[in-house]
């Protein structure tokens, strides 16, 4: 779908990305679109398994193998297609069977915490908000809006 809207020479453009790359680099980094490891697209290029186990330090560190990446993740997992699984995985759910001497008794879906947790780290780093602030010592206010009546102990609390 994006390499329609890139057209012609978008698809030229992440062409000679990767021809600028080393054979290994390239090959690392079509490893990496294909949803291999880091670890198994070191490997699979050619690189030496001490690099393998420490591949954001020795290829991905290097900025032509990250604009790569880069442009060729952007080509080919448009950001309409990633909010989409992204949204889908917050919204995860899982199916419980119960049962009885073999038989299915009742069958209930509720939300996969663990998933949806995995999709939400994944959406706020995808944001930066992963990041600590730059001032960690820094107090944090927490605010607390109530959509109904207030409970006692607030309305106590706001007097002193």
């Amino acid at each position: 779908m994006r390499s329609t809207v890139l057209g012609e020479e978008g698809r030229k453009r992440s062409e000679s990305k990767l021809a600028m790359l080393t054979p290994r680099q390239r090959g690392f980094v079509v490893g990496k679109l294909e949803g291999k490891t880091d670890r198994q697209a070191a490997l699979d290029a050619g690189y030496a398994p001490s690099t393998a186990e420490n591949t954001k330090q020795k290829i991905m560190s290097r900025p032509e193998v990250r604009q790569a990446f880069q442009e060729l993740l952007d080509e080919h997992l448009p950001p309409e297609k990633l909010m989409r699984c992204i949204v889908e995985g917050l919204d995860a759910t899982q199916v419980k069977f119960f049962s009885r001497e073999g038989d299915v008794i009742e069958t209930v879906i509720l939300p996969d915490h663990r998933v949806r947790l995995l999709f939400l780290v994944l959406a706020l780093k995808l944001k930066g908000w992963d990041l600590p602030s730059a001032d960690v010592n820094k107090p944090t206010s927490i605010v607390i809006r109530w959509a109904g009546e207030e409970p006692e102990w607030a309305r106590e609390q706001g007097r002193e």
